[in-house]
């Protein structure tokens, strides 16, 4: 007979981790108060070890693991899970490490208008997410690598305005093309680019136009066409100072400097953009990126 020794330790540190796990903190937050209704919310979510001692936990908040869960509900109505593109698609999750007392991780949640809702697990979609004027509440959750157990953040609100006739027009397109919806979120081929920019000519001055200027600027850039990629992440440089947008299409840029072999540029671009770094979940991105130029 085999002992059971191991097999008695191996549960008692799954059973310590997740005790442990449910000392952590979860905040999340919108990155304003108010969005148009074609427009993507974006949400911080920061998980933090307010205890004495080191916590086990998972260094990773990206909902593709299918760890992090986002509810929402409009006003009056029940929550529904969201279900943005390729999230819980990584079969692989990341390993535990130990979360010493304060340390903390952060990740910034893009909620995409055209993505799905679920009433619950695996059923299929129900509707699509903040498709109508109104308040909406947010309810994001965090399970230990078991799913033993869930942390909650405390629930917090989102209005949604009522749309312009351009950002009527760009909510209708995403709503009624997947390939567009998932191009927003993920990218896509060279023919839906061409689609998108031509969606961007239409609806120039919509609330949403800055993040597909974002997304066709990521296209390019992965494609390596910098010259074409440029012009769409300096358009989408025109969002809020220290917006994620803006962060992600100044890297961007960065990066297309860098491919250029133009480090001056690349250099200046990031020394004036530190007020915008300064404390967000691309920080560290940030001063890597100046060490490695020479910043």
């Amino acid at each position: 007979m085999k002992p059971l020794v191991p097999l008695f330790v191996s549960l008692l540190c799954g059973s310590a981790i997740a005790q442990e796990f449910s000392g952590l903190a979860l905040e999340a937050r919108a990155e304003k108060a108010t969005y148009a209704m074609s427009e993507p919310v974006t949400l911080t979510v920061r998980a933090s070890n307010p205890t004495p001692t080191a916590v086990m936990a998972h260094a990773d908040l990206s909902p593709s693991y299918g760890l992090l869960e986002i509810h929402i509900a409009a006003s009056g109505g029940d929550f529904r899970r969201y279900s943005g593109w390729g999230w819980g698609a990584r079969a692989a999750r990341p390993g535990p490490v130990k979360m010493a007392p304060g340390d903390a991780i952060a990740s910034e949640v893009v909620i995409f208008p055209a993505h799905p809702m679920r009433d619950g697990g695996d059923s299929p979609p129900v509707a699509t997410v903040l498709d109508r004027p109104g308040k909406y509440r947010f309810r994001v959750s965090w399970a230990n690598l078991g799913f033993e157990e869930r942390i909650q953040a405390a629930d917090f609100e989102v209005e949604i305005q009522a749309p312009s006739e351009e950002d009527s027009v760009l909510g209708k397109a995403v709503s009624r093309d997947p390939e567009l919806a998932a191009f927003l979120a993920v990218g896509g081929s060279d023919a839906t680019a061409v689609k998108a920019e031509k969606l961007l000519q239409d609806v120039g001055n919509a609330a949403g136009a800055g993040h597909l200027a974002l997304s066709l600027g990521r296209h390019y850039i992965e494609a390596r066409d910098t010259k074409k990629a440029e012009p769409f992440l300096t358009r989408a440089l025109n969002g809020p100072a220290g917006s994620a947008q803006k962060r992600k299409a100044l890297l961007l840029l960065v990066q297309a400097g860098m491919m250029q072999k133009d480090e001056v540029r690349a250099l200046n671009l990031l020394r004036e953009a530190e007020p915008d770094f300064a404390g967000s979940v691309d920080e560290a991105v940030y001063r890597a990126m100046l060490r490695e130029i020479g910043g």
